[in-house]
């Protein structure tokens, strides 16, 4: 009856908390070593319309410069803060002429320009509605930064933007 589909929806929404909230431990105790096998690789281009409704295809972009992909969703608050980090290190990202791909996980168009608006954000973000890509990333946890050398090799991928990025997106 209607209770039963109360509680599977709060099974439902208990689970995606934990996820998040299974995330943050992870961050604070750096032991997920999410992605690992990623390091080292080669990235993949994908193809994926933006909270636009342009096409944008990151083909032409890896192996040309430095790009920093930022995979989150709008209800992940470990993905807020780091959505705010980034705004600081914007210019920062610009001046190390690197790339910055936010890349929303399953989530609706609507959704994500609203939360972006409502942040006065003025980032863009491709959406990875059926989290293909976020699969051919082994994304485990929400917020990840996988960061691409202009060699097109994978220098980096865990779930916070590393300090010395400048660095690593510098790194031959």
């Amino acid at each position: 009856g209607e209770g039963d589909v109360v509680k599977n929806f709060l099974k439902g929404g208990l689970i995606i908390l934990g996820l998040c909230f299974l995330t943050g431990i992870s961050l604070a105790m750096g032991s997920l070593q999410q992605g690992a096998g990623t390091v080292g690789k080669a990235a993949k281009g994908f193809s994926l319309e933006d909270t636009q409704g342009n096409k944008i295809d990151t083909a032409k972009l890896i192996g040309v410069k430095p790009i920093i992909f930022f995979f989150w969703t709008t209800w992940c608050p470990h993905c807020r803060r780091q959505i705010s980090h980034l705004k600081e290190e914007a210019e920062r990202i610009k001046n190390a002429g690197a790339e910055l791909i936010l890349v929303d996980i399953e989530e609706s168009k609507a959704q994500v320009s609203d939360f972006l608006q409502s942040t006065s954000t003025s980032f863009n973000s491709l959406l990875d509605r059926d989290s293909k890509v976020a699969e051919m990333y082994q994304i485990i946890g929400v917020p990840t930064f996988v960061i691409v050398g202009s060699d097109g090799i994978i220098k980096f991928h865990d779930n916070l933007l590393p300090s010395d990025y400048p660095n690593i997106l510098s790194k031959r």
